[in-house]
């Protein structure tokens, strides 16, 4: 090949005129595969198996890659070439996806076990049992860990120690990840509602009421939550608990609503993706797959990278096809999304920043390197 994954020196960087170069973008499918494909084009890099299907968003977290399979295991995958560092096999499936906070690996299983594993070599530091089949991915948040089950409570845990500091019962599973907005806590629940909390304490602030039960995960963006429910319709809720709007998708979606300049996206089951103005509800596009689209978006750039249930793995801008890489399987994971990209305020003496962009938690990771 042609190119190289640079060597990175880890300071975190603020946000500076750039200008893209390059991305790598990993993802799972049903075949029990994880890729690895350049952004700009859709060539792979690698590929690496697992054991059953992959359904989880991998995490990034320096040269390697996180990925959960539903073959019970956790793989840590280096960036660069593919090659697997580590695995470790856990009790049950796993449907959630990992994050980290830095040191740490934390994710859960279909069996009800929450577990935290040492990032670099793998260790089990500790597990929690708890009453529910656990679906979600976690979330930290400062020294917790927000967890949702399918006993209907919402966890908060000690990240260090893996105690129960507090809980909250809805009156449905919770299947999607919680979100943490400054000092408050959303989450999604399949009773219909979409739950707002005190995030020191859990106590209820307020409950928004989507009149159909909610299966996959909520965005927040800018005091705004962003949710489906069953019965495919798109809400937005303002910072009171209160809706905004609501537009009528094709059918039921299982995506996660990513918000990214002013647009949600998000996929659908009558194999639409579809983007729509945030603050009005105004369809700005939509663009027809070849299958059933389950999978969360991921945004950069003004381009859409997303999976879909025909095997393929879709790349597109303003509402058109740019490219497609096809596997051999349902493509029900999100991808992660390692960017390079060029500082342009430096002038002469050129610099490279590397962002992971992580859709697990919506946030943005800014490293440079030399």
């Amino acid at each position: 090949m042609g190119w190289e994954f640079p060597s990175i020196a880890w300071t975190v960087v603020d946000d500076v005129k750039r200008k893209f170069v390059e991305g790598f973008l990993i993802f799972g499918s049903d075949d029990h595969v994880v890729y690895c494909l350049r952004a700009f084009d859709g060539r792979p890099v690698w590929s690496v198996e697992t054991g059953f299907k992959v359904r989880s968003i991998p995490f990034g977290l320096g040269h390697r890659v996180y990925v959960t399979s539903m073959d019970k295991r956790i793989y840590c995958i280096e960036l660069k070439d593919g090659r697997v560092k580590w695995r470790r096999r856990v009790y049950g499936p796993v449907l959630g996806s990992p994050v980290s906070d830095g040191k740490n690996v934390f994710f859960g299983d279909v069996a009800g076990n929450l577990y935290c594993f040492d990032a670099r070599l793998g260790r089990k530091r500790w597990s929690l049992k708890i009453q529910g089949s656990i679906a979600a991915t976690p979330t930290v948040s400062g020294e917790k860990i927000l967890i949702g089950a399918c006993d209907y409570t919402l966890y908060a845990i000690d990240k260090e120690k893996g105690k129960i500091l507090w809980e909250f019962k809805s009156d449905g599973e919770i299947l999607g990840m919680a979100r943490v907005d400054g000092e408050k806590v959303y989450f999604a629940s399949m009773d219909g509602n979409i739950y707002c909390l005190d995030e020191k304490d859990g106590n209820l602030i307020w409950k928004c009421d989507l009149e159909a039960p909610i299966e996959g995960s909520m965005t927040v963006h800018k005091g705004n939550v962003y949710a489906v429910n069953v019965e495919g319709f798109l809400y937005s809720i303002n910072e009171l608990g209160e809706v905004t709007w609501r537009k009528e998708l094709g059918y039921e979606s299982l995506s996660k609503p990513f918000v990214e300049k002013g647009v949600v996206y998000i996929g659908c089951r009558d194999f639409y993706v579809y983007a729509y103005d945030a603050k009005k509800g105004r369809l700005v596009w939509r663009v027809k797959l070849g299958g059933e689209v389950n999978s969360t978006p991921c945004v950069f750039g003004g381009k859409v990278y997303i999976g879909c249930d025909d095997g393929n793995f879709y790349c597109i801008k303003d509402g058109e096809v740019c490219w497609k890489f096809e596997t051999y399987g349902s493509i029900r994971s999100g991808a992660f999304l390692y960017c390079y990209l060029v500082d342009e305020s430096v002038g002469q003496h050129v610099k490279y920043v590397r962002h992971g962009l992580s859709w697990v938690s919506g946030e943005i990771f800014g490293f440079k390197f030399k």
